[in-house]
């Protein structure tokens, strides 16, 4: 009855306590009877504490069994985990599970190389978003070291920060209008010195400028970017928007570009780049 018992408001804390009062191979035991509904549990209000419990115990049997054997319950966890991650990540319960397995030392690294191969699908959810943001700023507070949160960062690797990184300025183009993805990038071009200019070079590099001024989400963005990047990345942007500007206005479609909160966004733009490069502005 122990499926039952994780979905149980009561009967969960019964199979916490199973788990955590016994030895791993009990836990082994409990856990492979868990396993093939470990996504659904995860995203279960009940369930998901039960998840939770087994992955902060596998953390613990690091200390004891550091060594990655196909039979330790880090690597029972992951294999259970990993094909509906996406999934989990979705879900307002399934995120805290997933973003738990960052515990599980090596075994763990398959959510950072979702982050990295999945980044548009994570990114554009809210609850995705929020875990990325979690991890990322645990990650950069803490400089790769030791974290005693919830997000246990000791094992986390820098060469994967560092792609995630780099993945997200790639993507910024794509995901410059989703709300969601929006609340990471902020952060990251706040918290991340010289971030700000690379989000800002490669929207310019996308050869679309206008349309990032007339997005109703990538407006307010650009408009926060101009505050922070520098004024040489900011004067790349507006010279491959005012390639883009004459483009539109020899086919007859300006109009739109005189949106008043465009223009108060881009005229902030030239102003700051006017005190540095009057031709440019």
């Amino acid at each position: 009855h122990i499926l039952a018992l994780c979905i149980d408001p009561m009967g969960n804390i019964i199979v916490q306590k199973l788990a955590e009062r016994g030895d791993l191979l009990r836990r082994l035991d409990i856990f492979a009877i868990l396993a093939p509904f470990a996504a659904a549990l995860s995203c279960h209000k009940h369930g998901t504490w039960v998840m939770q419990k087994f992955i902060a115990l596998a953390a613990q049997s690091l200390h004891v069994m550091p060594e990655m054997i196909p039979e330790s319950l880090p690597v029972a966890i992951a294999a259970a985990l990993r094909p509906a991650l996406v999934e989990i990540l979705h879900d307002q319960y399934g995120n805290y599970v997933a973003q738990g397995c960052l515990a599980l030392g090596p075994a763990g690294r398959f959510l950072l190389e979702a982050f990295i191969w999945r980044t548009d699908d994570i990114a554009k959810s809210r609850y995705g978003a929020r875990a990325m943001k979690s991890i990322l700023e645990a990650s950069l507070g803490d400089s790769c070291g030791g974290h005693d949160g919830h997000l246990t960062m000791k094992r986390f690797d820098c060469r994967y920060r560092e792609r995630i990184l780099d993945k997200l300025v790639e993507r910024v183009p794509f995901l410059a209008n989703s709300a969601n993805a929006l609340v990471v990038y902020l952060w990251l071009a706040e918290q991340v010195p010289g971030y700000a200019d690379k989000l800002v070079s490669q929207l310019a590099a996308s050869k679309q400028p206008w349309s990032y001024v007339q997005g109703r989400h990538s407006l307010p963005f650009l408009t926060k970017l101009g505050d922070i990047a520098s004024v040489p990345a900011l004067a790349s942007f507006a010279a491959t928007f005012g390639e883009g500007a004459q483009s539109m206005k020899k086919s007859g479609k300006n109009a739109k570009i005189l949106d008043p909160a465009a223009m108060k966004t881009l005229k902030a733009m030239c102003e700051r780049i006017q005190a540095d490069f009057p031709q440019e502005a």
